[in-house]
C-alpha cells in the first residue's frame, strides 16, 4: 500500500484498532517518515508479508494487507497524525541541534567539556530510537498474523 525509502514516499500511518482483526490505516506521502500530505484511508486485515531480499534492502520493511474497503479522511486523524508526526521529528532532532549550537560557543574557546560530547553522541542514537518506538506496533500487529515470527 506503501512504499518508501528511509522514509521518503507512501507510508502508512495512523493505525487504529477497529475490532475484529482489523485496522484504520492512512497512506501519507512523507520526508523521512515525517507526515506532509495524505492520502487515503483504508481498513484492512492484516496478514503474513512474503518479503523479498530486494524489499528489504530497498524498502526494510514489507507488510502484506487484505483490504476490506476504502474510507473518507479523517480531519481528526489528519491532525493527530501531523501533531505526532512533527512533534516526534521536533523530539528527534530538537536536542541535537541544542548541543551543536552549545558545542559552537565552546568549541573556539579551548574545546568542548566532555559531557557536550557525550551528550552529542546519545543525541545521534535518540533519532533511530524514535524511529524504533513509531515502527514497533506495526511489527507487533504483523508479528502476530505471522504466528510471532520476527522481533
Amino acid at each position: 500500500m506503501g512504499f518508501s525509502i528511509y522514509g521518503i514516499g507512501v507510508s502508512v500511518l495512523g493505525y487504529s484498532a477497529m475490532g475484529a482483526g482489523e485496522y484504520r490505516m492512512y497512506r501519507w506521502l512523507t520526508v523521512l517518515w515525517i507526515p506532509l500530505v495524505p492520502l487515503s484511508a483504508w481498513v484492512v486485515r492484516p496478514r503474513p508479508a512474503e518479503e523479498s531480499s530486494l524489499d528489504v534492502v530497498l524498502g526494510g520493511d514489507s507488510f502484506a494487507y487484505e483490504i476490506a474497503h476504502r474510507e473518507p479522511i479523517s480531519a481528526r486523524e489528519v491532525f493527530r497524525t501531523y501533531v505526532l508526526g512533527w512533534l516526534l521529528a521536533a523530539v528527534a532532532v530538537l536536542p541535537l541541534l541544542l548541543m551543536g549550537f552549545f558545542l559552537e560557543k565552546h568549541w573556539p574557546h579551548g574545546g568542548a567539556p566532555w559531557w557536550h560530547i557525550l551528550l552529542m553522541v546519545m543525541f545521534c542514537v535518540w533519532p533511530v530510537f524514535i524511529l524504533g518506538v513509531l515502527n514497533h506496533r506495526q511489527h507487533r500487529i504483523h508479528d502476530a498474523v505471522g504466528g510471532g515470527q520476527g522481533s
